[in-house]
């Protein structure tokens, strides 16, 4: 990869590039605030539980709960992004 191609697309990248990666990927933008302790606590309950995706409660400043249009995908949407080539397919 020789150029930048944005955020997501570098995080892409390096998670399929399985050699390179650590037990862990941790994807936070740049322009994120947290408490102290949160990514010991995130790392802590990541070692101790048999999951495979986590994301934090996000908040305002004020503390009010920022809602997100996010939705985590299910075992299947992982599966299908990783073994079924949509996009090839969407091209076509």
């Amino acid at each position: 990869m020789n150029s930048n191609n944005g955020f997501g697309a570098g995080h892409n990248y390096i998670m399929k590039q399985y050699d390179k990666m650590g037990k862990y990927h941790l994807v936070l933008n740049p322009d994120i605030e947290f408490s102290k302790g949160v990514l010991e606590s995130l790392f802590s309950y990541m070692e101790k539980t048999d999951v495979g995706n986590i994301m934090p409660k996000v908040t305002y400043p004020d503390g009010e709960i920022q809602y997100l249009c996010k939705l985590l995908p299910s075992p299947k949407d992982w599966i299908i992004r990783r073994f079924i080539p949509i996009k090839i397919l969407e091209n076509k």
